[in-house]
């Protein structure tokens, strides 16, 4: 091969800057880099803390098979999750380039960079309204008085509203009672008896506040709604600013208040559990939640939802850790830090389901309903 087509092959590569004659230093220069290795790794840790940790992985370890979902899901762990998240840390610290512009190593493959910007923008959606529901709760949480979601007095509470946690097998009996006096005949079919069992099942505030306060859902995508939702609308718009004071500066903005968005989470899922720990039957919640159901295993759909939710719990293929690794300065051990935090992203999880399950136990427990029953998937993101 001629010494002109090797010049030729060189200058080709140069996929880091247009002028072959740039240095690393002066690359460096270009791109603003983390303060330290800690804040990278914080950001990394906040970034862990998602709804694929506290809600997906708990729904799907209670839908598929308890303990027996862990099986799949750290075997994908293996043979997706580390080498995925290693390489998109390691590719965004090589190049210093953003998810679309790294994908100049191999020209062939940009439309993975653009594919990935359309699933993060999709999912920007619906992530910015799981927030603006946690500022409208919050707002709520440090008015004075009573919570609201705590009381039947209000206006988008129904008859059917209870004060309290009541038990289910009180509320069974008395609807049946109901039912018996009022609609059962010798010759009544039970799905009817049924029915009047579940119409006349007490609601619990809480249950009416998110149902009818928060959501306000449409019959179906034929009715569009009105704005009177303007609580919602609010809180919306308050999440979006809150989210450009964190980032307009950049990496010297989010920098800092990583120290504070990465850590208040985690404290917060400790009080949490030493919150639901302490509950009456937290702990049967614990034991549904690894009791293995080897028999989903034969599902394929426990296997696809296992393998999915590798991207939910690291946040692979979301643009977001080639732009965290473009950060880094080039000489920054990515390889270690990228396999503490895939453990710590599945300790996330499994601490998070300790939380949740805790607390479904309690429910379960307090109701006298089994857990099968204490869950309503409802509007989430979870499938």
């Amino acid at each position: 091969m001629s010494s002109t087509n090797v010049l030729s092959m060189t200058e080709s590569d140069s996929f880091l800057d247009k002028k072959s004659t740039s240095t690393d230093s002066s690359d460096e220069e270009k791109r603003e880099t983390w303060d330290s290795p800690r804040t990278f790794v914080l950001v990394l840790l906040g970034y862990a803390v998602g709804l694929g940790n506290v809600w997906r992985f708990p729904y799907l370890c209670y839908t598929y098979g308890g303990g027996a979902f862990l099986i799949p899901y750290f075997f994908f762990v293996v043979v997706a999750g580390i080498p995925m998240f290693f390489l998109e840390i390691a590719l965004g610290q090589f190049t210093k380039l953003s998810a679309i512009e790294v994908w100049k190593i191999a020209p062939c493959m940009k439309g993975i960079g653009y594919g990935c910007a359309l699933v993060n923008g999709f999912c920007g959606i619906y992530y910015i309204t799981v927030l603006a529901w946690s500022c409208l709760y919050l707002f709520h949480s440090v008015m004075p008085g009573d919570l609201p979601w705590t009381t039947c007095d209000n206006w988008w509470n129904t008859p059917n509203c209870t004060s309290g946690l009541i038990s289910a097998g009180a509320n069974l009996s008395a609807a049946m009672e109901v039912a018996v006096n009022s609609t059962a005949t010798p010759m009544t079919p039970l799905a009817a008896v049924t029915s009047s069992i579940v119409s006349n099942r007490a609601a619990m505030p809480a249950a009416e506040f998110w149902k009818h306060y928060i959501l306000r859902q449409s019959s179906g995508l034929d009715e569009v709604g009105s704005f009177e939702n303007w609580p919602m609308i609010l809180a919306f718009l308050v999440s979006w600013i809150f989210i450009y004071f964190c980032v307009f500066k950049g990496v010297a903005s989010s920098g800092k208040i990583v120290y504070i968005s990465a850590t208040a989470p985690y404290l917060m899922l400790l009080v949490l559990f030493i919150r639901g720990m302490t509950l009456p039957g937290a702990f049967k919640g614990i034991a549904y939640l690894f009791r293995p159901d080897f028999q989903k295993l034969a599902m394929s759909e426990t296997w696809v939802n296992a393998g999915s939710q590798i991207f939910y719990t690291y946040g692979i293929c979301f643009t977001v850790l080639f732009a965290f690794g473009s950060y880094n300065p080039k000489n920054n051990n990515c390889y270690k830090q990228a396999i503490a935090l895939v453990f710590s992203g599945s300790a996330t999880s499994l601490f998070s389901s300790f939380v949740i399950f805790s607390i479904l136990g309690h429910l379960s427990h307090t109701q006298g309903i089994k857990m099968e029953d204490v869950a309503d998937q409802g509007t989430c993101i979870s499938t």
